[in-house]
């Protein structure tokens, strides 16, 4: 696939936590036009001031990332809305047409509020990649003590069934998400996530201390949100109190609700680059998610830099008996995830440490594997 105009929309911004979304349209515009447009955001105009943004962004010779900032009041939205939308295709495709003329449109929607844009481009194809199941972002907190949506999250789903029925393509990173959105769209294939395994790669990392100073360490990175359990990562903490805890990533959970025990160490946004250096510091690895709708939906790309680095891991019942080959120990309950740390911090001898590490790598998918994968479904639904 060589030549195409990508519209993107994003559900984040490109300068945000490295995921799915950059890793896919990196890829994309290597042999296409990429443009990124990043999510629909109203700020005051003296928070504007104080973090000034660019609205175009010229990331490499195909993708440029565009700003969809705009400064209104909240009680604008809805007249704001449909005349914002509309400007902003239209800039598009003036980028788009100075950088590619010609192209043909393909309009990627990663965001489950964008069914309207369809309306102000003539894409010869609509893709919609769910990466999430985004009505459930609003009980993130919560364990599987509810019956489903409440009222916010009903609109989400609204919204993102509106945008299912405009796609002609749709791609969802788990079995979970497929077996929904079959219900309204058929035309769904599943692409779960993957590792850049030329950076995550324990054979070409050297292992560094970090900022808690100690060769040896229980880690998890990723945003800690609604969605990770800090109960259970205190509990583990305390149950292991010689091992440092170190938790690398933005945190908008309250830490003064209980007292983190000593050895857990928040380091903050850990750079991408230096992701497999952190990684490479560490004996084992978490994924201490609350088990819930969002999470069971979830395919997180974290196990896959983990496994990459050769690290063994250890997750909440999040993948309800779906992990299949998957080499990563699942703790079943609280105590058996707590008490399972102590078996996976117990190594071997070298040579057999080193083909444990080895098969974690090889059951990894790479970036490059899961881009090809996606190029050759659009490929073919253009033919």
């Amino acid at each position: 696939m060589k030549g195409q105009i990508i519209y993107f929309f994003s559900p984040v911004f490109w300068n945000s936590l490295f995921q799915r979304h950059q890793q896919l349209m990196v890829r994309m515009a290597r042999e296409n036009t990429v443009i990124f447009i990043e999510p629909f955001t109203a700020l005051p105009e003296a928070a504007v001031r104080r973090n000034p943004v660019r609205p175009l962004r010229r990331i490499n010779r195909g993708l440029v990332v565009m700003s969809s900032l705009v400064m209104v009041r909240s009680t604008d939205y809805p007249v704001v809305g449909k005349w914002h939308l509309e400007a902003l295709v239209s800039r598009a495709r003036r980028v788009a047409g100075e950088l590619n003329p010609g192209g043909r449109e393909i309009l990627w929607l990663a965001r489950h509020d964008c069914s309207e844009v369809r309306k102000y481009l003539n894409a010869a194809l609509v893709c919609y990649d769910c990466a999430d199941e985004h009505w459930a972002f609003s009980v993130a907190d919560r364990n599987d003590t509810f019956d489903g949506p409440g009222r916010r999250g009903k609109v989400i789903a609204l919204e993102e069934m509106n945008t299912l029925r405009q796609a002609d393509l749709v791609f969802a990173v788990s079995e979970t998400l497929a077996r929904r959105i079959r219900l309204v769209n058929p035309s769904v294939h599943v692409v779960g996530n993957g590792a850049d395994k030329s950076i995550f790669d324990y054979r070409r990392v050297k292992s560094a201390r970090m900022n808690c100073g100690i060769r040896g360490g229980i880690g998890f990175t990723g945003a800690v949100f609604e969605w990770v359990d800090l109960d259970l990562l205190a509990e583990a903490a305390e149950e292991y109190p010689s091992y440092p805890f170190l938790i690398a990533g933005p945190v908008r959970q309250s830490l003064e609700r209980r007292g983190m025990p000593p050895n857990i160490c928040f380091t903050g946004p850990i750079p991408y680059s230096r992701l497999p250096e952190f990684l490479g510091s560490l004996d084992l690895a978490l994924v201490p998610f609350r088990v819930n709708h969002l999470t069971r939906a979830s395919d997180p790309i974290k196990v896959y830099e983990y496994l990459s680095m050769g690290l063994p891991v250890i997750s909440t019942p999040i993948y309800s008996g779906n992990s299949g080959t998957m080499p990563v120990t699942i703790g079943k309950n609280r105590e058996h995830f707590i008490y399972s740390i102590a078996s996976l911090l117990e190594k071997g001898s070298g040579e057999e440490e080193a083909l444990m590490m080895d098969e974690r790598r090889g059951w990894v998918a790479d970036w490059d594997q899961r881009f090809r994968q996606i190029e050759s479904i659009i490929a073919e639904a253009l033919s």
